[in-house]
């Protein structure tokens, strides 16, 4: 009884707590609180602070990994994943990451990147950097490049059934 108590404890207060990103037309919103505009362009988004000044833009790319086994005839063979690149625009500096959008604004805003006047704090940064880059996926995005043969084989048993031959 008492690992359930803890359990649901441990629960509320992990969903009581936790920031709510809302992205509508256009602006970002966490917690209700208007933080970002963010400009979709297409191929990724452009964030820029509340005056219109473009701060981030990050880069959306996909690849695709294949699955073992496909479970339904139709299914696709493959799953798309996405990798973010996000650059800092005033001072060059980039990342890979998996993250989606929303992780991307939320941590940005946890790690308080971009101060009140829109100004990016180097260190802050640079740590932003050091704790969401994933160097792995820079493998991913030149591996998509590559062509790959598939090779059909078709066996030449008989299939379930009958084998009726009437005649010669």
């Amino acid at each position: 009884m008492k690992k359930v108590l803890f359990g649901l404890a441990l629960a509320i207060s992990c969903l009581s707590f936790g920031q709510k990103v809302k992205i509508k037309k256009g602006q970002a919103f966490i917690d209700d609180k208007l933080v970002y505009n963010v400009e979709d362009t297409g191929t990724g988004e452009v964030i820029s602070d509340l005056k219109g000044n473009e701060i981030i833009s990050i880069l959306r790319t996909t690849y695709e990994t294949p699955k073992n086994r496909p479970l339904y005839p139709n299914e696709r063979s493959t799953w798309t994943n996405i990798i973010n690149t996000v650059r800092f625009l005033k001072n060059g500096k980039e990342l890979l990451t998996d993250l989606s959008d929303k992780d991307i604004i939320k941590n940005l805003y946890k790690s308080n990147v971009i101060d009140e006047s829109a100004d990016l704090d180097d260190e802050k940064v640079d740590i932003f950097i050091n704790k969401y880059n994933n160097d792995n996926l820079r493998s991913k995005l030149g591996a998509g490049s590559q062509s790959s043969t598939v090779i059909i084989q078709q066996s030449n048993r008989p299939r379930n059934g009958f084998n009726v031959s009437i005649g010669r």
